[in-house]
């Protein structure tokens, strides 16, 4: 150890945590919070307004749909989705959540239809995910669950 003149019955070794290591969960936690900020971040100028409580809904999914495609907490988040909302969301109530996920659904509802559209119409799932914000694994999942009601 380096001597800095300062007296001391403790050593201490510190680990550095690097934010890109994605290999190490502390990692990928310091990145999940950072894509959180940011996503936050980008809604500030409402912070004050009725607007932001949705606002905030919307950067928690967005970080979580970021962190899930770039394999940050991917398996947590998986398994604890729904935790992990809530403790973002502590501050908002359940009715707020609940009236958020009532009109998400729907919207969802509107999505889904998109896509069911486009497979009758013999679209490829490369050529639908163009059309709508859905991952290409949430298209075939559609389209298998669209074959299995048939």
């Amino acid at each position: 150890m380096e001597d800095v003149g300062i007296e001391s019955d403790v050593d201490i070794r510190v680990k550095v945590i690097q934010t890109e290591d994605k290999d190490n969960v502390l990692g990928q936690y310091i990145n999940f919070t950072k894509v959180f900020r940011t996503e936050l971040k980008k809604y500030d100028r409402y912070k004050n307004t009725e607007e932001y409580k949705e606002l905030k809904f919307k950067a928690i999914e967005d970080t979580i749909k970021i962190c899930k495609d770039n394999n940050i907490l991917r398996e947590y988040l998986a398994k604890r989705e729904t935790e992990v909302i809530n403790m973002l969301a502590h501050n908002v109530t359940s009715e707020e959540w609940l009236e958020h996920e009532y009109e998400k659904g729907k919207e969802d509802g509107k999505i889904e239809g998109m896509v069911l559209a486009y497979i009758k119409m013999g679209l490829d799932d490369k050529t639908i995910q163009k059309n709508v914000d859905l991952s290409l694994e949430e298209i075939a999942k559609i389209r298998e669950e669209s074959l299995a009601t048939k």
